[in-house]
């Protein structure tokens, strides 16, 4: 199955020039636009897997605050095919988290590489949400206590589950360790912490 691509670009001959370079490398131009507004209605209509955006655009929107618009209303990576390397415009690019920022003049391996790269990227990014909505889930439905515990953050994700446990609600204990250690008996404190201190060494496998 081919990938889908909407092209967002002002110039005329560039666009045809660039829906051309798509269709040798392999790719379907599912639409080419001018201007933000125009943009936005057709990556809603088409549902492409990738636009690529220039950043000066008709209308009253650019291609960084449609692309922000994008952002917010359809999970579409967008790739910015630009002649504005100023640092303000860089700033401002970054906030709608692109998948590429490729330089005008470009040549076609540089198109087809960036295309590629975001696209594996995305890919990728919707699995790892995919895999996290589900640990999610797998959580909130366990009848038992859960933990996990993030040692270089020095936070620890108690499930509520674990929290009812002990009596308490949701939002009665937050994500520190010491939620946890100034809740251990004072018998039993000593041999905890020596136990969590061997396993982090390495000394102990489980804890």
């Amino acid at each position: 199955m081919q990938t889908r691509i909407l092209v967002v670009e002002d110039e005329t001959i560039v666009a045809l020039d660039l829906q051309n370079s798509l269709k040798v490398l392999g790719y379907e131009v599912v639409g080419t636009e001018t201007s933000g507004a125009e943009a936005i209605a057709t990556a809603e209509k088409t549902h492409p897997d990738l636009i690529l955006m220039d950043i000066i655009l008709k209308g009253d929107m650019d291609g960084i605050q449609t692309a922000e618009t994008i952002h917010v209303r359809m999970n579409v990576p967008v790739i910015f095919l630009t002649a504005c390397v100023d640092e303000n415009t860089l700033q401002r690019a970054k906030i709608t988290e692109p998948f590429g920022y490729l330089i005008k003049p470009f040549e076609e391996r540089e198109l087809h590489s960036h295309i590629e790269i975001a696209l594996y990227k995305h890919r990728m990014e919707k699995q790892l949400r995919e895999s996290e909505e589900r640990y999610f889930l797998a959580t909130e439905g366990a009848n038992d206590g859960l933990w996990d515990w993030n040692v270089q953050r020095k936070q620890i994700y108690f499930s509520p589950r674990w929290k009812a446990m002990l009596g308490y609600s949701d939002r009665e204990i937050g994500n520190s360790p010491m939620e946890w250690f100034n809740r251990i008996h004072p018998a039993d404190k000593a041999q905890v912490e020596k136990s969590i201190a061997q396993h982090i060494a390495g000394t102990n496998g489980h804890f």
